[in-house]
């Protein structure tokens, strides 16, 4: 569930879908990722679609769609492992860091009938791949000298 603001008035998305086409290197946990490494730049695009409703029992009222929404990065490069604290304890985890350009994709909503202009926005990316857990257990976003944080909380 995904809540939208537009105006004062909170419509909350259900149903929705999402078309992903990725490319690039995946991190698993077999994979050896070593210090100094270079790791090839990765490309992933999407498209998703949801209809709009009030609450829960309501009707649809509208539909929104997001069309080509991407993530770019440049090449990375892998640092030294070091210990960093997350959701599931102290890790020892390597920094893989990067430049990234990022599009929130073509805005469409049948409700205002707006079409909103995809952004572009280029971010400084360092992931934290854990290699004892085979994930990236961390993730720093850098843009306009703010830092924003994506952690992983749990993993099945």
């Amino acid at each position: 569930m995904v809540i939208w603001t537009h105006q004062q008035r909170v419509c909350l998305f259900f149903k929705s879908s999402v078309a992903i086409n990725l490319s690039g290197l995946f991190f698993k946990p077999a994979q050896q990722v070593e210090t100094g490494q270079t790791i090839p730049s990765r490309h992933y695009q999407g498209d998703a679609q949801a209809e709009m409703y009030l609450s829960k029992n309501s009707g649809k009222i509208g539909e929104a769609t997001i069309d080509n929404a991407s993530f770019r990065s440049a090449s990375a490069k892998v640092g030294a492992s070091r210990m960093i604290q997350t959701s599931q304890g102290d890790k020892s985890c390597m920094p893989i860091n990067y430049a990234a350009k990022v599009s929130e994709g073509a805005l469409f909503d049948t409700v205002t009938q707006r079409k909103k202009a995809p952004k572009e926005r280029d971010l400084g990316v360092t992931e934290w791949y854990c290699p004892s857990e085979g994930l990236t257990m961390l993730t720093e976003y850098r843009y306009k000298n703010k830092v924003y944080t994506m952690t992983l909380t749990h993993s099945k």
